[in-house]
């Protein structure tokens, strides 16, 4: 577990899920159409706790679609659940109350077996078979 926070944006509780407002602000415009890099961003820049911890999430989660997230967001008893008032779009969900969560339910959020092909991924297989993404984040391939 890291047991830092990551960033200093709020999360918020929105109809769909958590949401990081700068974050929404910034890709809106995409719509349900995937985020391609950023050019102002160089993942070299992060410290390497940082960029190890988001290839964890990436690795872990990257693969389910963004119904099957939503509904692990959904569950009962998540921070989104507690705190998400329908009809009031920015409820915060404050960073302590999700720390908490994690912390006490290190399992309450694992993912379910949904049903997916090898076409499904994007990045590329290591040695040992293991998904990387993405490539650019990958020191050895780098």
């Amino acid at each position: 577990m890291r047991g830092t926070v990551a960033f200093d944006d709020d999360i918020e509780a929105w109809d769909h899920g958590p949401v990081v407002n700068s974050v929404y602000a910034k890709y809106v415009l995409n719509g349900n159409k995937p985020i391609s890099a950023s050019g102002d961003f160089d993942a070299a820049e992060m410290d390497e706790g940082d960029r190890d911890f988001i290839r964890q999430v990436l690795m872990k989660y990257g693969l389910y679609s963004a119904g099957e997230l939503r509904e692990m967001t959904h569950r009962q008893g998540t921070p989104w659940r507690r705190r998400y008032k329908e009809g009031q779009k920015h409820t915060l969900i404050p960073a302590d109350v999700i720390s908490d969560y994690f912390k006490s339910n290190e399992q309450a959020v694992e993912p379910f077996n949904p049903s997916f092909s090898e076409d499904d991924f994007v990045g590329y297989r290591d040695e040992d078979g293991v998904l990387v993404l993405p490539k650019e984040w990958d020191d050895e391939a780098a």
